[in-house]
């Protein structure tokens, strides 16, 4: 009913594939594994953060502080060598391609409920349904898993191959591709999961291994937990009875449409134009006979079928819905609100909220986990580096996308519609005076899944740059009177000098009274100038 190919029947074979009559199926398979695949692991960037369990550092803080260390240097350092961990851990992630195969196991959750990915050293793939068997306890944890593949000789030991020739086949045949088992156990009272491989009852050689139940390159996944069962059941077989319908009505309709388009040509008995004259016949030809002798037959039932194409698309639309498509959320009518819009992707979104919450203890945790594993191999240092004298953990892993992004958004929403509202009735510059600008900041960016890093000014960044401008433009300002103070005093000092030229030239007899009263009201540069001009010399 969507992808064949990923869950095949058993007599399926390359030229006996069945494809399905409508598209709604593996269109709302490849959209809602996208979704999951970029919601659970967005692309450059990680999808968890190692942070610090608080309660852990504030103990070595202040043992540090008792000790005469500075213990915000020692959390800085901390800080930064979980950060280039994450970094490194997201390399690898992409070393092995696992952002890939995480796409095909969406696939294999979305369509057959179970998918089983083995996370290796250097490669990373995906089991489906039908190449693994799996035990669990009635809380779901894996008791055992067995896996059936198909290796072609040169992929295992000669020796060994040499031994099953011998022992195992008729002279003169060989197998072109041999069963091989893989069996993983747990064994949770050491902590510890094992696995081996088999071929024909014998173990084959250098393939059994073992790692801490944490750090497993097998990660069994289901689409949904039922307590008691070790299967679970994937979103299309909850739509089956939607999809079959559909898609018989798909087959219906098309080959109703196509019968509607058929045209049949009738001879009357006994007729002058034979069935041969009628074939064979070209455009404008002269045929001797009667016209009503020829009747043209037509389906004429597309009327008919537009109702069922009508009961199609409604059941289209709750296919997309339950897919999580975004064509879903607009309704037909003439005027539709944004504000529908986007209460209607809310709800869109909520659907897929327990699922994301199931991926993050199934998923996510045990791939960080077995990264963390690796990279221990590797001879990098791991969470055990950043732990306490007694081996209590200072790091934690917190993933942040999936459900968390999710509260993350509502509550960026929320925020910004507060925002909005404040905006309402307090002018802009009256904001401040009642909310606090740099936490509002702090949880917007935090609910956005930003590191800020040093992007955003802490409090006291911010009172030490407005100190610093206030300063500054103090300082500005003290120029300012400073320059017009010697403005001042060079004009006064002008003055003085105009005044004992006039009073000279009076005493000389150059100006006469009248001659000064003529230049009441003028500026002094300009009574400088007249004196000039009526003395009759040096002075």
């Amino acid at each position: 009913m969507t992808l064949p190919s990923l869950v095949p029947y058993e007599d399926t074979t390359n030229s006996t594939k069945r494809h399905p009559w409508q598209g709604i199926g593996a269109e709302g398979v490849g959209h809602l594994a996208a979704k999951f695949n970029l919601a659970l692991f967005p692309p450059s960037t990680a999808f968890f953060r190692l942070q610090p369990d608080q309660t852990a550092m504030d103990n070595v803080a202040a043992m540090l502080a008792e000790a005469g260390v500075d213990a915000d240097e020692w959390r800085n350092k901390l800080e930064a060598s979980a950060a280039a961990m994450e970094q490194n851990l997201m390399e690898l992630f992409d070393q092995v391609g696992a952002r890939a195969q995480m796409h095909k196991c969406f696939q294999h959750l979305v369509v057959a409920g179970n998918a089983l990915l083995y996370l290796g050293e250097e490669e990373c793939w995906t089991y489906p349904m039908d190449r693994y068997v799996i035990r669990r306890t009635a809380g779901g944890k894996p008791l055992e898993i067995v896996i059936r593949e198909l290796h072609y000789p040169e992929m295992l030991p000669d020796a060994f191959v040499k031994k099953i020739y011998e022992e195992r086949t008729t002279p003169n045949t060989t197998p072109e591709l041999i069963e091989v088992y893989t069996q993983v156990r747990y064994d949770y009272a050491k902590d510890t999961v094992y696995w081996w491989q088999e071929a024909f009852n014998m173990m084959v050689p250098d393939s059994r291994s073992s790692a801490p139940i944490a750090g497993s390159p097998w990660i069994p996944m289901r689409y949904d937990s039922q307590y008691g069962s070790a299967w679970a059941e994937g979103l299309v077989s909850q739509l089956y009875g939607g999809l079959r319908q559909i898609n018989g009505m798909e087959r219906a309709s098309a080959e109703g449409y196509a019968n509607s388009l058929r045209l049949l040509m009738m001879i009357r008995p006994g007729s002058m134009v034979t069935r041969e004259q009628l074939k064979e016949a070209e455009s404008m030809e002269v045929l001797q006979g009667d016209p009503g002798d020829v009747s043209v037959v037509q389906g004429g039932k597309t009327q008919d079928l537009a109702a069922a194409r009508a009961y199609q698309a409604d059941i289209n639309q709750k296919l997309q819905q339950r897919f999580a498509m975004p064509l879903s959320i607009q309704r037909k009518g003439e005027r539709v609100t944004a504000a529908e819009i986007e209460f209607m992707a809310a709800q869109l979104e909520s659907i897929t909220t327990g699922f994301y919450s199931l991926f993050s203890g199934e998923v996510q945790r045990p791939i960080v986990t077995r990264l963390l594993h690796l990279r221990g191999k590797q001879g990098m240092p791991g969470l055990d580096s950043l732990a306490t004298p007694d081996g209590e953990p200072l790091i934690q892993i917190h993933p942040i996308t999936g459900v968390a992004a999710l509260g993350r958004n509502d509550d960026l929403r929320r925020l910004m519609q507060l925002v909005q509202v404040l905006q309402s009735f307090l002018p802009p510059e009256m904001l401040p005076k009642y909310a606090s600008v740099a936490e509002l900041v702090q949880r917007i960016t935090t609910a956005m899944g930003v590191n800020v890093g040093n992007l955003i000014y802490s409090p006291e960044e911010v009172a030490r740059r407005e100190q610093a401008e206030a300063e500054q433009l103090q300082a500005q300002q003290d120029q300012q009177l400073q320059a017009q103070q010697q403005q001042r005093e060079v004009q006064e000092e002008q003055a003085i000098m105009n005044s004992s030229v006039v009073a000279e030239l009076i005493r000389q007899g150059a100006i006469s009274a009248d001659d000064l009263a003529g230049l009441e009201g003028a500026s002094p540069t300009e009574q400088t100038a007249t004196a000039g001009a009526v003395r009759p010399g040096p002075i």
